[in-house]
């Protein structure tokens, strides 16, 4: 009888030691990613969203530290808090995957008690007492890709291939470009913006020559993009005797505003540089999120018809992002999408778009960028872009007929039915 009530005394005296426990119940980093999965699905995060969307565990941060956001349109840290209280795990929702800075996410710190101790949503990236976690250096990467512990779209990393087509050469004497890369090595997709700007560098040199293409990059925080803009021109100009200049440039964007070299470059400082050339044809390609918010200053919108600029293309909406390239997604209703042609690398739209210009600047192609380019009076170049610009989006006509969609045949992944995340834009002058 005794031993019985002992047995009983020391069950009863086990099951509220257990209880006692469980407020000091210690998190591990599994028990972390389900607290933030159990988080996502009960503070609005549908599974799967109606957009693309990842989770992302960037690692353990300790009692103290200061978890911010930087955004390179502010040239400035986004968001500075107080330090945490306690230790844990430091997830961030990317809610425009792998987009062009600025774009929204989430930063959610949970903590080692299960606690949320951070839970702000953000424009910029993660950083972590100043610093960005190294995940988030390229969206591409496979460090960004083992971070993922959400990924209701089956988001998967692209193929970086060897870029084996080329144009042709179409002008040696009096055309021009100028190609700027707006990233800098302290940045987010700097290693993507790095192998495209390259690309394009070569094509560029390819269409008009080596020494009437003037490269503009940012390894590190350079000051005033403007004048460096405005002496590539100037080169071009008056030491190449350049009559026609494109101008491509990429970078992190804002409304009305990229990022070159850890400063903003805006159209008020684009069109200062075209009316100021005003004897020079320009053409401008703009590789942004946001980048259609430009158009409205060079179309007659919020800014006057600018009669030396033909061509302005932005390659996305006022509203939506740019990205890097992609090669599958899974939307939610269960459709596994493949990129048309795996064998474009680094950035989605302008890897396309080189894609189409090896294409349209040789045989049979060239003879229709001539033809056109002649029936409407315009520069050949212009033609050639715009061709290339309906081409990506698998337009047979150009232009295609009013009302056109390209819906599930863009060669451009993020403007797809069903993604739809990106849709480029042409300014046209003729």
């Amino acid at each position: 009888m005794k031993k019985r009530i002992f047995l009983l005394l020391l069950s009863i005296a086990l099951i509220f030691s257990l209880i006692g426990c469980t407020g000091s119940l210690v998190y591990n980093e599994s028990m972390a990613i389900d607290r933030f999965l159990g988080w996502l699905a009960g503070n609005g995060y549908p599974n799967p969203p109606a957009t693309p969307m990842l989770g992302l565990l960037l690692g353990q941060v300790s009692s103290g530290a200061i978890i911010g956001s930087y955004s390179p349109i502010l040239g400035a840290s986004e968001r500075a808090i107080d330090p945490i209280g306690q230790n844990g795990w430091l997830f961030y929702v990317d809610e425009q995957p792998g987009g062009f800075y600025d774009h929204p996410g989430r930063i959610v710190v949970v903590s080692t008690s299960g606690a949320i101790l951070v839970n702000e949503a953000t424009t910029g990236w993660p950083t972590v007492n100043g610093v960005r976690p190294t995940q988030m250096d390229s969206p591409t990467s496979d460090s960004y890709f083992r971070a993922i512990v959400w990924n209701p779209w089956a988001w998967s990393k692209p193929i970086t291939m060897s870029k084996n087509w080329f144009p042709a050469e179409i002008s040696l004497r009096i055309k021009g470009a100028v190609v700027v890369n707006g990233c800098t090595s302290g940045e987010n997709l700097y290693s993507d913006v790095v192998g495209i700007h390259a690309q394009v560098l070569s094509d560029m040199q390819t269409l008009f020559g080596s020494d009437n293409v003037y490269n503009v990059s940012s390894p590190s925080v350079v000051a005033n993009p403007a004048q460096r803009i405005e002496d590539a021109v100037n080169y071009l100009v008056n030491t190449r005797n350049c009559t026609n200049i494109v101008l491509y440039m990429i970078g992190h964007g804002g409304n009305d505003s990229v990022g070159i070299g850890g400063y903003s470059y805006s159209p008020t400082q684009l069109r200062s540089l075209i009316n100021e050339y005003s004897q020079v044809k320009f053409s401008v390609i703009l590789e942004t999120c946001h980048a259609g918010s430009w158009l409205d200053n060079f179309n007659g919108g919020s800014g006057s018809v600018l009669n030396n600029l033909g061509l302005f293309i932005a390659t996305t909406s006022a509203d939506q992002g740019a990205y890097p390239d992609w090669d599958q997604a899974t939307l939610s209703n269960g459709t596994v999408l493949f990129d048309f042609d795996q064998s474009d690398s680094y950035i989605e739209w302008t890897s396309d778009f080189l894609k189409q210009l090896a294409t349209w600047s040789k045989g049979t192609g060239w003879i229709t960028v001539q033809n056109y380019a002649t029936a409407n009076g315009i520069e050949t170049e212009w033609s050639l872009f715009y061709h290339c610009f309906w081409k990506v989006k698998a337009s047979v006509a150009v232009p295609p007929p009013a009302g056109y969609l390209p819906g599930s045949s863009t060669y451009t992944m993020t403007e797809r039915s069903g993604v739809a995340i990106q849709n480029p834009q042409v300014y046209r002058k003729w």
